[in-house]
């Protein structure tokens, strides 16, 4: 789960500006505990365009693509820049949990290179730290017993100098470590990796995604025994669907191989005849996307604690609609979360969401980007409109 996310001096962001899924109260409602913490399943934020809503999730997938991508395309993918140009340094940080414990993880850095990162435990107790200084990387190991395992113990000063020498100026040691033997690294990177990201617009400019989502869908609706349950679902926002086909086909190349291809179809019944049409390439993009995330919601989401971060939820789907993904979330017993950005109004409702989970993000007169939740603002009654 997600407790915190903090960005420093990127892109509309000036000071720091933090989003936080700690609950307020402790009042046990859309809310899981972990330790002394109760921990929201969800939050939106609310905003006007260019008011640096979708920074926040650009700073997430910079994180992401540094942890699996190279540097120059890390910073091209989230599209890096500080305020203004300036040439203050970044600083992003994530506070987390993963199998019970909570970690912080922050790092600093500017287009040339890292210049720190600190990782912490629940006792904000040092793991290690990096930092640049005098032309060089200065390390603080203070848990050497995390960092390595039993055998690596045995010769722990060669392995850790192998790791410090061979992590260059471009690359996060937290991803060295993980990818060099590090069992505890490798599950937190694993864990910040697996957090699913989805741009706005998704069925458009990011069709690549949409087409995986809908591949990962009809996977699981092939193996799922309740494919009446799915149908029933897809059938409440009025499709009017008899029933979905998983159709595999093998595909020639122009160099001799032949390549799996899964496509769904889609089945309605009219005047007692079967009528066939492609699910993706007929059925509306609301249709698409809600069967896309339905099946993201109850397979990757739910199922595995997991963290999905929506840039404009509301696009393709009704204000209603909405509201059910939402519930869905906050109704499950497990420990998955929400996060997505949003145009609408409506949804900023107290019957959906409490008032910790409720975030504006609004530009100030330096044109900076602050974000602050319901609960910030002093004075509010019950009759106000949010």
């Amino acid at each position: 789960m997600l407790l915190n996310i903090t960005v420093e001096n990127f892109r509309s962001y000036d000071k720091a500006q933090t989003l936080s899924l700690i609950a307020s109260e402790n009042n046990g409602i859309n809310s899981v505990k972990i330790g002394d913490l109760e921990v929201r399943k969800s939050a939106v934020i609310y905003g006007a365009n260019a008011s640096g809503k979708s920074n926040l999730i650009k700073a997430v997938i910079l994180l992401q693509e540094l942890l699996q991508s190279d540097w120059s395309f890390a910073l091209s993918r989230s599209g890096y820049k500080t305020f203004f140009e300036n040439k203050n340094p970044t600083k992003i940080g994530i506070d987390f949990e993963n199998n019970g414990q909570i970690f912080t993880y922050t790092f600093v850095f500017n287009k040339d290179k890292i210049q720190s990162e600190t990782l912490m435990d629940a006792d904000e107790k040092l793991i290690y730290a990096r930092n640049f200084v005098d032309k060089n990387y200065n390390y603080n190991i203070e848990q050497l017993e995390f960092l390595l395992n039993q055998e690596q113990l045995t010769v722990k000063d060669q392995v850790i100098k192998a790791w410090q020498v061979t992590t260059t100026d471009q690359q996060l040691f937290l991803r060295r470590c993980a990818e060099n033997g590090s069992q505890n690294l490798h599950q937190l990177v694993q864990a910040l990796r697996d957090i699913k990201i989805r741009e706005n617009p998704y069925m458009t400019n990011n069709s690549h995604m949409a087409s995986k989502d809908l591949l990962d869908a009809s996977n699981f609706y092939q193996q799922n025994s309740d494919k009446s349950g799915l149908i029933e679902k897809l059938n409440s926002i009025g499709t009017g669907l008899d029933s979905l086909e998983v159709v595999d086909k093998d595909m020639p190349m122009q160099n001799g191989e032949v390549r799996k291809s899964r496509t769904i179809n889609s089945h309605y019944l009219r005047d007692g005849r079967d009528v066939t049409l492609s699910f993706g390439g007929d059925e509306s993009d609301g249709t698409i996307k809600f069967y896309n995330y339905l099946l993201a919601l109850l397979e990757y989401i739910v199922r595995t604690d997991g963290v999905l971060i929506v840039d404009e939820l509301e696009t393709h789907f009704h204000p209603l609609l909405v509201e059910e993904i939402i519930k869905a979330i906050h109704h499950s017993k497990s420990k998955a979360q929400l996060i997505f950005t949003t145009h609408n109004p409506i949804l900023l409702s107290e019957h959906i969401f409490e008032r910790d989970q409720i975030y504006f993000a609004e530009k100030n007169k330096n044109q900076s980007t602050e974000l602050y939740s319901l609960v910030d603002i002093t004075n509010l009654k019950d009759s106000d409109n949010i």
